[in-house]
């Protein structure tokens, strides 16, 4: 199975971003970009702001 991305499907969105967490918001965005030279990598992804917060909140 292959798995494509089509570039003239707009990209999901929230149906209320205001009630969401800003930093979710902006990491799934950055998750979610269909061009993925624009996409942030894995490892940048995992130092992203709403990540940190959960890893250092269990430390």
């Amino acid at each position: 199975m292959r798995l494509t991305i089509n570039p003239s499907v707009p990209s999901p969105t929230f149906v209320d971003p205001l009630k969401r967490s800003p930093l979710l918001v902006d990491f799934l965005s950055k998750c979610l970009r269909k061009d993925p030279r624009k996409r942030p990598s894995a490892y940048q992804l995992l130092s992203h702001p709403f990540i940190n917060h959960y890893v250092e909140e269990k430390e």
